[in-house]
């Protein structure tokens, strides 16, 4: 018992020494000043202590709260420079990790704001903003009670960022505080402005204007400007006629176009023949002109001593000096060609312009490089210089012989017309002129017989045609001692709905495919070398109210255009005129298991006068069907991989149909197989549907069933559950099919 107590006693000395080490040693810690900067409008209070500590041990917390004096608040509480928040109970808490400054700064609060001086504009229009020229605004501060100018204010308007109809004040806000009221001198009003944009206009229009009591401070600068404003019109107001214009030194120098309109973002199809009463915004209408520089009366190509020359002939109208300008726009080239007239030439007098066309052909740059115009459209334009600005012309190809080339044994000269304006041709010499004609054979393929004419030196050697689209097709003729050929293309593997691009090359031969030349430098089959003499207008794809042949089969499932494309070079477009006239309509998508498959149903309509038989024919000879794992269902986005399974409506022994049709009066219903293609769970399908044999058709309908689920098992063992959903991102009703683990696979 003895002992016990003994040890006892020894260990509780043992620990009173212990405590007393560490009670020295924490005498001993590491201690930091603390410097205070302490605004003279604010109080701080330092928990557990009645003044602001000088010092502190390392690791320590002061804590303590900041508040301002009547009319003023804390701006910002620094510690070594560096900003802290108070807590949510508005207690700041410093960590001390070495000499330590703390800052307190307060900052005077806004008592009001006040616009001393009015702007010297106090009338607005609607869309503008406040001119702040000639404005004071003063500030009143709560704590010192001194008042200031201040200039970074904002602007607060009625309605949005600028005075919108009928605003009647604005007002200034500084610092969160804002202004009373500053009163308009009248309510905003809409604000026409008519620039005729150097023009002159009847009088009859404005004085027109100031009949209508509707409309108030209708005037006309010393530029012809016209302005008027109002708040409010019950009827549409007339803009002025281009017969009431005029520009230059005389009637028809300028020919007044159209009203170029300002628009607000969003607009547009905003009418450029009157201001509609329905119009509450401000808005400027400035005349558009085309400078009628000269009458020109002939264009056509002339060769003198092999030299080829450009003839332009004509009156002088608004301009009487002028130069001759060549431009391509998409190589982005111009030449200066001549110029002509000059102060001796009087206005309606005739000119004759020759320029030499070989300048275009031989051009070289600053360099010494050939500058490459050949087989370009180019621009012909006649620039002049009035009263300082450029105008310039396009020559209208209306009169000239399209038709026209020539040849200087080195290049051949030819025009062209796009939208009726003039181009020139130059492409190298190369002889060629041919015949084709069109038909689609029995199997539906397009079939083009090509007969021409190429220079005789290339004898022996052969002439292959080739087409451009979604595939190629080639074919290859023979060049006899005097240059004919005959080459006849069959187009078998070209989609409809898709244009295709003719080239010609001459070859080594039909059986060696190295090129020795082309027409133009380029590939394109050119249309000025077709002499057909039994084209028709034609206006489908590329082919826009141009040249052409039409060709079909019987049933009007394969309807092929041939002829000119609007870029001057030979093309083609088929279509399923059956199907457009069948007016094939998709009603409704659901799913369906039949077979112990599971399906993806297409159901319609179709124009009921049609037999079953023919119905069945149309929507099956050019049907393309696909499913498809293409992007992320939730974002749009569309994945570089595509995962396409296309889908067959005749099936063999080995290799089952995947598209089930049935018609009957006027309905339709088909299937297509989603287990055609190895599906994985979390996939998330489409289907591209099409029976204008068109790929990437997205599947559409306004009637989705996404009620309905169906589970299948897949090779795999897999057991998936199938679900419809509606996909708008790509801006339609695109039918989605959600691949899912079925629930009692899940479970």
């Amino acid at each position: 018992m003895a002992k016990k107590k003994l040890l006892w006693i020894i260990v509780l000395a043992v620990i009173t020494v212990f405590a007393v080490c560490l009670a020295a040693c924490g005498d001993k810690a590491t201690r930091y000043s603390i410097k205070w900067e302490v605004s003279e409008n604010a109080t701080v209070t330092v928990e557990d202590s009645d003044e602001l500590p000088s010092e502190a041990k390392e690791g320590s917390t002061v804590s303590f709260t900041v508040e301002a004096d009547k009319g003023y608040e804390v701006s910002a509480v620094r510690v070594n420079d560096r900003t802290v928040s108070a807590d949510s109970s508005g207690k700041y808490n410093v960590i001390i990790r070495s000499d330590t400054t703390i800052k307190v700064e307060t900052e005077d609060t806004v008592e009001s704001v006040t616009v001393s001086t009015n702007p010297a504009t106090m009338t607005y229009y609607e869309g503008q903003t406040l001119d702040p020229e000639g404005m004071v605004v003063s500030v009143k501060y709560a704590g010192s009670g001194k008042t200031e100018a201040v200039t970074n204010y904002t602007v607060v308007y009625q309605n949005g960022n600028a005075f919108a109809l009928g605003d009647t004040f604005f007002s200034v806000k500084y610092l969160g505080v804002e202004s009373a009221p500053v009163q308009l001198t009248k309510a905003v009003e809409v604000l026409i402005t008519i620039d005729p944009a150097g023009g002159t206009l009847d009088t009859d229009y404005l004085e027109g204007l100031k009949t209508n009591t509707e409309l108030h401070d209708v005037a006309q600068d010393a530029e012809g400007v016209i302005t008027f404003s109002y708040s409010a019109i019950t009827s549409p107001v007339e803009l002025p006629l281009f017969t009431m214009w005029n520009k230059g030194e005389q009637t028809g120098d300028f020919i007044f176009l159209n009203w170029n309109v300002s628009l607000r973002t969003g607009e547009e199809n905003i009418s450029d023949t009157e201001i509609a009463a329905t119009n509450l915004v401000s808005r400027t209408y400035t005349a558009n002109y085309i400078a009628n520089l000269v009458d020109v009366t002939s264009v056509s190509y002339v060769l003198e001593e092999n030299v080829p020359y450009l003839v332009i002939e004509g009156t002088y109208k608004a301009a009487t000096q002028l130069t001759l300008f060549f431009h391509e726009g998409n190589k982005n080239i111009t030449l200066e060609g001549d110029s002509f007239g000059g102060a001796e030439a009087k206005r309606g007098e005739a000119f004759k312009l020759k320029f030499d066309m070989r300048k275009l052909a031989e051009q070289k740059d600053e360099d010494g490089n050939p500058i490459d115009y050949l087989g370009s459209w180019l621009d012909i334009k006649l620039v002049a210089v009035m009263d300082g600005i450029e105008e310039s012309q396009d020559i209208s190809s209306n009169g000239v012989d399209l038709n026209q080339n020539i040849n200087d044994g080195s290049y051949v000269y030819k025009f062209a017309d796009y939208n009726g304006a003039l181009k020139a041709v130059v492409t190298v010499y190369f002889q060629h002129e041919f015949t084709f004609s069109a038909e689609v054979n029995k199997d539906g393929d397009l079939v083009v017989t090509f007969t021409g004419t190429v220079n005789k030196e290339f004898a022996g050697n052969a002439v292959q045609i080739d087409t451009w689209s979604n595939d190629s097709d080639v074919a290859v003729g023979e060049i006899d001692a005097e240059g004919n050929y005959t080459v006849e293309l069959t187009i078998a593997d070209t989609p409809l709905d898709t244009d295709g691009y003719f080239h010609l090359k001459i070859v080594e031969s039909v059986d060696n495919s190295t090129e020795v030349a082309k027409p133009n430098n380029e590939a394109n089959l050119p249309n000025n070398d077709c002499v057909n003499d039994n084209l028709e207008i034609v206006n489908f794809g590329l082919i826009e109210n141009n040249y052409g042949l039409k060709a079909s089969n019987e049933t009007g499932t394969r309807v092929y255009y041939v002829g000119f494309g609007k870029w001057g070079g030979f093309v083609f477009r088929g279509l399923n005129e059956a199907v457009e006239k069948a007016e094939i309509e998709i009603t409704g998508v659901t799913l369906e298991t039949a077979n112990e498959k599971p399906y993806l149903v297409v159901s319609g309509t179709y124009l009921d006068t049609l037999s079953n038989e023919d119905i069945t024919t149309i929507m099956t000879t050019d049907l393309f069907a696909e499913l498809l794992n293409n992007g992320d269902e939730s974002s749009g986005s569309v994945s570089t991989d595509w995962m396409g399974t296309q889908l067959t409506y005749v099936g063999t022994e080995d290799a089952p149909a995947t598209v089930l049709l049935e018609v009957s009066e006027g309905t339709w219903k088909m299937s297509l197989d989603l287990s055609a293609r190895n599906n994985t769970i979390g996939e998330v399908l489409f289907s591209h549907l099409s029976f204008t044999g068109s790929k990437g058709t997205n599947l559409e309908s306004t009637n989705i069933d996404t009620e309905t689920k169906i589970t299948f098992t897949e090779t795999d063992g897999d057991k998936i559950e199938f679900s419809l959903g509606e996909f708008t991102t790509w801006g339609g009703h695109v039918v989605s099919i959600y691949v899912k683990a079925a629930p009692e696979a899940a479970a």
